[in-house]
């Protein structure tokens, strides 16, 4: 099988979603890759793992990028380098009669020098390798053609160690020469952050030579030249020797030594400094070109951390994180009206009372997820709070160019989100509603049942609570006239991200006093004649509260927690009216 699109390159888009594509080495473009089902790339382990390296096409919706307007990223990271010493004769002379060599006593060795090199030590092609002042004065560069494993690989023997090999890229085995030396293995002087860049891109074996070119400059001088042909323990062997007793998985990458040349072999050494560049390029593999860094400019390296992968084009950032909304009616209207979703909902809860009341033709219109919920996303560290929920609205509001004249609609959780938000800026709002305001902080008894549903999803999933999320939080009235209620409110939860819902149980639950006393802004209240979350009581000891203006109360008829759901047009008939 063949295809015309197979140099992969790893970069990041303009919203930092991790990406593939095919790199035409003689413009320097990038064509984005997706796979058959039309499912971007977003990864080279995703094409060596589901067997699609012949099968990619081009995006059908992005177009071809120039190189120096992505984020280049390596080919692969996230996982230790398998690195091989003294694997080409006149290196491993070199090395031995080097002083440096603390393996062995013997310039060619009689069986693989194998070490690791630390996954954050990895950097792509273009990015600087830190000159590290104060860890090494021996800084020294090593060309190698990496080779990719495509299978699991788990005592082969060398008549069918390639059949294992995935394809190649190229790798500078940076190191900090004493570190080496001193260290007597290697792993220290090998792993600094940035000695390992890697890439430009990686290539099928399928598309190259049986046997690679190397060929390694610095600062446009040669200083190595060799092939793969001279190894002193080929790629067979090595594949035989490294999976001898441990699996190699796809993806993984054996740095297979580097050819004589190194600055520690010229007499007297020369090191690198800052300022110079290595460039090492590889047949079929284009060149990997890293500068190392100026001292006066050098910074602390970045190191690879966590990528949003769920990251989409709706999303946007809003400080540190990734969040859903909508923003539509009129953008010339005095009034924005703001929508806050409760427990399990997401924004578009609220699509049908905005299009019975006629808010598009009025006012400009922002339905939001909330951190975890719907479209917005959440990550395993963050933890959410009733405050922070607040904090991201504001921030959504403001990246809009919002600052005065909100009217602000919360539903059940989404009420202490506005109410938060109301208080710490009254300036920017202007009158809120509240649909089934909850009582802050819960009820001893009602923190425990949260609680319980967060532990009850995270072990048994979103289903665990559907059918009593119904039964508690609708009237039997409702349920019996519209089953459809149900199946809405199951489907809803079913859909909502696990980890998005335990959380905001969490919040819900947690030691939070809403400061009612500080809105100003002309508040309604909303509540159903058969919600006991909370009942009617308590919604009055919610509203007594309030000290600087007198929130309006309206009961709802016949209906309990989910007032759109249960008695929709009398619910639009309160809301707009207030509004």
């Amino acid at each position: 099988m063949s295809s015309k699109y197979y140099n992969f390159v790893a970069y990041t888009d303009a919203i930092g979603r991790s990406k593939v594509g095919h790199l035409e080495l003689d413009s320097n473009t990038i064509i984005p890759l997706s796979f058959a089902s039309g499912t971007a790339v977003s990864s080279v382990y995703e094409i060596i793992e589901t067997n699609s390296t012949f099968s990619l096409v081009p995006s059908t919706f992005e177009s071809r990028i120039p190189l120096d307007l992505v984020n280049l990223s390596a080919p692969f990271t996230g996982r230790d380098i398998l690195a091989v010493g003294k694997n080409y004769y006149d290196h491993a002379k070199e090395f031995n009669s080097s002083g440096f060599d603390s393996s062995d006593k013997v310039d060619i060795p009689s069986h693989p020098v194998i070490f690791t090199k630390r996954f954050s030590s990895i950097v792509p092609s273009g990015a600087e390798i830190y000159a590290h002042p104060e860890f090494t004065h021996t800084l020294d560069f090593e060309g190698e053609v990496g080779v990719v494993i495509g299978k699991p690989a788990y005592r082969v023997d060398e008549e069918h160690a390639m059949d294992y090999v995935w394809g190649y890229t190229i790798i500078n085995d940076a190191t900090a020469r004493e570190r080496q030396r001193d260290h007597k293995q290697f792993f220290i002087g090998k792993s600094a952050d940035t000695l390992c860049p890697m890439g430009p891109i990686t290539v099928p074996k399928e598309y190259l030579p049986e046997y690679l070119q190397l060929r390694t400059t610095v600062n446009g001088q040669q200083r190595q030249s060799d092939s793969t042909k001279n190894l002193i323990f080929s790629i067979p062997t090595l594949i035989k020797v490294l999976s001898s007793g441990m699996t190699l998985q796809p993806g993984d990458v054996i740095a297979t030594g580097t050819p004589a040349g190194v600055g520690i072999g010229l007499n007297p050494p020369v090191y690198l400094k800052p300022g110079d560049l290595v460039e090492i390029s590889v047949t079929g593999l284009g060149t990997l070109s890293n500068k190392v860094s100026e001292l006066a400019a050098a910074k602390k390296p970045v190191l690879h951390g966590r990528t949003p992968t769920l990251v989409t084009p709706d999303l946007f950032k809003i400080g540190s994180k990734y969040l859903y909304f909508e923003d539509m009616g009129r953008q010339d209207a005095q009034y924005t009206v703001v929508c806050v979703h409760g427990l399990g909902c997401t924004g578009q809860y609220f699509s049908g009372l905005v299009d019975a009341a006629g808010f598009l033709d009025k006012y400009r219109v922002i339905l939001l997820d909330l951190e975890g919920f719907g479209r917005s996303l959440t990550f395993p560290e963050s933890k959410p709070s009733i405050q922070s929920y607040a904090e991201d609205v504001y921030g959504i509001i403001t990246n809009l160019g919002i600052t005065k004249n909100v009217y602000m609609i919360g539903f059940s959780m989404g009420c202490g989100i506005t109410e938060i938000f109301a208080a710490i800026y009254p300036e920017i709002v202007s009158k809120i509603v509240l649909l089934a305001p909850l009582q802050y902080p819960s009820p001893p008894a009602v923190a425990k049942m949260t609680l319980d549903m967060a532990a009850e999803v995270r072990k048994y999933g979103m289903q665990a609570v559907g059918n009593r999320m119904v039964a508690i939080s609708t009237a039997e009235e409702s349920r019996a006239r519209d089953p459809l209620i149900g199946m809405y409110i199951r489907t809803m939860l079913k859909m909502t991200n696990i980890e998005g819902f335990a959380k905001g149980c969490q919040a819900l639950a947690s030691e939070i006093t809403i400061p009612r006393d500080k809105i100003i802004a002309a508040t309604l209240v909303v509540t159903g004649s058969e919600d006991q979350w909370p009942p009617i009581e308590e919604v009055r000891q919610v509203i007594s509260n309030y000290t600087k203006t007198e929130p309006e109360l309206a009961v709802i008829a016949g209906s309990g927690h989910f007032h759109l759901l249960e008695q929709f047009q009398a619910t639009v008939d309160v809301v707009a009216g207030f509004l």
